[in-house]
């Protein structure tokens, strides 16, 4: 007899009989199948860990290796009773607006731990996106309206306290790597909710701090923050990372005007346009009355991660465009090497110095490194490596003067930039903000080779406080 579908099984099923299902499936073959039912699984059994063994082995027979890679990592999460690593699977996936899978991540952080305030701030935008308006504003209210901010618990170890500015929203800097719990004491203090002005938040006890970081790296989605932070920039008494005048200066229509005149670099040009009142076919006169040329890529404003992005070959193109506000508009310049893959750079800028961080290699323009599949093939990594070993190397002279020539127009003390190199040399600007993510690979990974490069990043953040700190002390 054959392994029923899923579509066939008992809607009822207890989740011990989803998991037997699952692992049924799996082992005829329907690996897709196996999936479904193991989620199902792991909806009623939450922290179960032989339901999460299961999941991976079907998500990897199934090709969906990026989301084994996360249930491997919260496999490692439960059986620890690591909340917080939880978090961070759901942050990552919520940076990529896959907003159900970042739930599914986040509710079993909070299982483990219903305190920790920073996941409760994710699931309810979270919940946001996926119009759970509700429950939305009950993680909200729960966790601005009863304090300014968030503090780390003290230790007999000296520490730097450090004051984050963040946002309630998704324009926050990924920070978590960048501030270990063994050199800082974190005290996070949400500026668009919950705390009305500088003196409200001292009067509700705002705490000493060493050095400051604005974290609300996206001036798209960052707007609501906007006046708090500049009238806390104008009165600070401790060093001030990522100054907010100089992140409204990165949205992407804005990029190409603070680039100018860099040698070395092909910045696309970039337009903002409100759909808000018209219909998706009025795009193309849009187009043509801000004079691109075709082929354009259209992306709602604030968005991330490749969600709703759309290419547009020429005027009479209908492709679907989500529903969507403000739109970017860029022309598209085709970057794929000579071997037919395309390639996308990052590198980090640490006090306006260039570190690598990563290089994707793919099949398909719209590239991300979670889409690359890099360890698909060992010449991919091969590649990498020789890209973080020396940058200025794989790229040339050239291009590296020009990232260099970037990172001090930015002017930020954290930020990076995703680029591809043109045939002609040239370093071809996809983004360049404070919101780029750096993190560790998990040990059981084989990207970990690149940690130690990692390693150098967070390292030099680490230099730049501690040197902050000493000259404004001194």
């Amino acid at each position: 007899m054959p392994t029923p579908a899923i579509s066939d099984a008992v809607p009822t099923f207890a989740g011990e009989q989803w998991l037997a299902l699952g692992r049924a499936l799996h082992k005829a073959g329907q690996h897709a199948e196996a999936v479904k039912a193991l989620q199902r699984a792991a909806a009623q059994l939450p922290l179960d860990l032989d339901v999460y063994r299961a999941l991976v082995d079907a998500l990897d027979a199934s090709g969906q290796v990026a989301d084994a890679a996360s249930a491997r990592i919260g496999i490692d999460a439960i059986e620890r009773r690591r909340a917080v690593d939880l978090f961070e699977i759901g942050r990552v996936y919520a940076r990529h607006r896959q907003w159900d899978a970042a739930g599914h991540w986040l509710e079993r952080a909070l299982i483990i731990d219903p305190g920790l305030l920073a996941a409760h701030i994710c699931m309810a935008w979270v919940l946001r996106q996926l119009g759970r308006q509700t429950e939305h504003s009950r993680h909200v209210h729960r966790v601005y309206r009863r304090q300014a901010a968030f503090i780390q618990a003290k230790s007999s170890a000296r520490r730097r306290t450090v004051l984050i500015l963040c946002s309630s929203g998704y324009a926050n800097v990924p920070f978590r790597h960048l501030l270990p719990p063994a050199l800082n004491r974190v005290v996070r203090w949400v500026v668009d909710l919950g705390v009305v002005g500088i003196a409200h938040a001292r009067s509700r006890g705002l705490p000493p701090h060493d050095i400051a970081f604005n974290v609300v790296g996206d001036a798209d989605l960052g707007a609501a923050c906007r006046e708090t932070l500049a009238r806390f920039a104008a009165t600070a008494r401790t060093p001030l990372l990522n100054r907010p005048d100089r992140i409204e200066r990165t949205t992407r229509e804005r990029i190409g005007a603070l680039l100018d005149g860099i040698a070395g670099i092909h910045v696309p040009a970039t337009v903002r346009w409100d759909r808000a009142h018209g219909p998706a076919a009025a795009v193309h006169a849009a187009i043509a009355a801000r004079g691109l040329d075709y082929p354009v890529i259209v992306r709602p404003v604030g968005g991330h991660g490749g969600q709703d992005v759309v290419l547009l070959d020429s005027p009479v193109d209908g492709s679907t465009l989500p529903s969507m506000g403000e739109m970017y508009m860029t022309a598209y310049r085709d970057y794929r090497s000579a071997d037919g893959y395309y390639r996308k750079y990052r590198v980090i800028f640490i006090d306006r110095e260039p570190y690598p961080y990563h290089l994707a290699i793919g099949s398909q323009w719209l590239l991300h490194y979670f889409s690359a599949d890099m360890l698909s093939g060992a010449w991919k990594l091969e590649k990498e490596r020789r890209f973080l070993d020396d940058p200025e190397h794989v790229l040339g002279a050239r291009a590296w003067a020009a990232l260099r020539a970037i990172g001090a127009r930015m002017d930020l003390d954290y930020c990076g930039i995703d680029f591809a190199l043109l045939p002609d040399g040239r370093v071809l600007v996809f983004e360049t903000n404070a919101t780029m993510l750096v993190h560790p690979e998990v040990e059981e990974d084989g990207l970990r080779f690149k940690n130690a490069y990692i390693q150098n990043i967070l390292d030099a953040f680490h230099g730049l406080m501690t040197r902050r700190i000493r000259v404004h002390s001194s």
